[in-house]
């Protein structure tokens, strides 16, 4: 993925595993719909990437560990963008 610049590098699996399905679903093929891709054919997302490593580690772990440079409000805003529901 390429988020914001920063490209992120996870499974189908981790990213398709919850209520974010219905988000990420279409970008990975399985909704029959174009996507944007950078010039290396990644998934591009134009949101801010900082703000969706927390995300991401979030899906692969199941914690969610809230770095000082993200607000926690701006984190929750950018869970539901993805539709991802945080605890």
């Amino acid at each position: 993925l390429n988020v914001g610049g920063p490209r992120l590098y996870t499974t189908r699996s981790t990213l398709l595993g919850g209520t974010q399905r219905a988000f990420f679903a279409p970008l990975l093929g399985d909704g029959g719909f174009a996507v944007r891709r950078d010039e290396r054919g990644a998934v591009f997302i134009d949101r801010n990437g900082r703000h969706f490593e927390p995300l991401l580690d979030f899906l692969r772990t199941g914690v969610l560990c809230v770095p000082a440079h993200v607000e926690h409000g701006v984190l929750l805003a950018e869970a539901a963008y993805y539709g991802i529901e945080l605890p």
